[in-house]
């Protein structure tokens, strides 16, 4: 990490090399299975805002390409937010070759967008990171949810996620006068990363916890055969 300073460009940076090194370990086992009762079920947004969502097929147990990428949030499911790094989809693991080269071939897809809010400054900015990693079997995931490293080792523990996915961990931790939150979450063959970077003002607890369950459901509703439809609502 970057050591933060009050000049903007230093701290975009910042967030910049954090999300190259969660992009680095992207890697899955191989196999198939049925859909998941979970993933049938997500038939509506969490927000009361959020349009129905639309029926585009069956319902899937791996998400592919078209789904993570409908998963990942762009700028239309963050109002209020700056979309400072589009949504981007990769659909092989060459990214993490040299990290996890036994698996990076067998990666369905990962996507990736961040976003921000506030004047770009340690004090006043925050950012808010989304990364979405698909693979073909539940061993495979929980095997990559296990190396995603969240900086939980260092980190304090935040009891926040209930009983979302089938793992969950959320952490807190500082760096310099960076506030970092993490959340990493395994539904099935999907594993989320959430990241929220700011200030001890900025990045909270409550931001945090409602782009989890964006992003999480969001997730389900493409698992479970329909167009993500759940817009964030986060403050």
């Amino acid at each position: 990490m970057a050591r933060n300073t009050d000049r903007p460009g230093r701290w975009v940076r910042a967030l910049t090399g954090t999300a190259a090194a969660g992009l680095l370990l992207t890697g899955c086992g191989a196999g198939d299975g049925a859909a998941t009762p979970e993933a049938s079920a997500a038939t509506a947004g969490s927000r009361s805002s959020s349009p129905k969502p639309v029926v585009t097929g069956n319902a899937v147990h791996t998400l592919r390409v078209r789904q993570v990428r409908a998963v990942v949030p762009d700028g239309a499911v963050m109002p209020g937010w700056k979309n400072i790094s589009k949504p981007v989809i990769f659909r092989d693991g060459s990214l993490c070759e040299g990290v996890i080269p036994d698996v990076c071939d067998l990666l369905i897809a990962s996507g990736q967008s961040s976003f921000s809010r506030g004047r770009e400054t340690p004090q006043e900015g925050v950012h808010v990171m989304f990364s979405v990693w698909s693979c073909t079997t539940k061993r495979g995931a929980r095997e990559f949810y296990a190396a995603l490293d969240t900086r939980g080792a260092d980190g304090t523990k935040l009891g926040l996620l209930g009983s979302l996915g089938d793992e969950r961990l959320a952490t807190h931790h500082t760096s310099g006068r960076a506030t970092l939150l993490d959340a990493k979450l395994r539904s099935g063959t999907t594993v989320l990363w959430i990241n929220v970077m700011g200030s001890e003002r900025t990045a909270t607890t409550a931001r945090l916890k409602e782009a989890t369950q964006l992003l999480y459901d969001r997730t389900l509703q493409a698992k479970g055969g329909f167009k993500p439809a759940t817009i964030g609502s986060i403050a």
